[in-house]
């Protein structure tokens, strides 16, 4: 939030809300002109897609695991992350090798552009426990 807060006040949006010790998931703006919904980051493309909100803030991994009907994005230069295979010290893949991930498209997508035939396993947390009690041989 604290890097979020200069573009939107450069952009004339008071993000005082976004800092309010306040549990209200929806929060209007100090001039009432707007209102700000907190949600959880992967249902934030969902909200604009169907229209419950008109604009959101979410990351690019999400935007691209998702692919929901949107405007192009706009990159606001915050946020940075990197999505990195990785797999035990010294381990050899299999031909097919098994990939947990909580981003099971650009998982695909990624084995699918290198020629590799991968089966990804869909998780959605403690990834990195995956591998160390069999369940994938690495993950993204």
């Amino acid at each position: 939030m604290n890097a979020l807060a200069p573009v939107l006040t450069r952009a004339g949006i008071d993000p005082t809300p976004l800092f309010e010790n306040d549990r209200r998931l929806v929060r209007p703006s100090p001039d009432g002109a707007l209102s700000w919904v907190f949600l959880k980051p992967d249902d934030v493309p969902t909200y604009v897609e169907y229209g419950a909100a008109d604009i959101g803030v979410s990351g690019r991994d999400t935007l691209l695991e998702k692919k929901h009907d949107l405007y192009t994005p706009v990159d606001l230069g915050i946020g940075r992350c990197r999505l990195i295979v990785a797999a035990p010290r010294g381990a050899a893949l299999p031909d097919v090798p098994r990939i947990a991930t909580k981003y099971p498209r650009v998982a695909a997508d990624h084995f699918a552009k290198k020629g590799v035939q991968a089966e990804v396993i869909a998780v959605h947390g403690s990834v990195e426990l995956a591998p160390l009690v069999g369940l994938a041989h690495a993950i993204v």
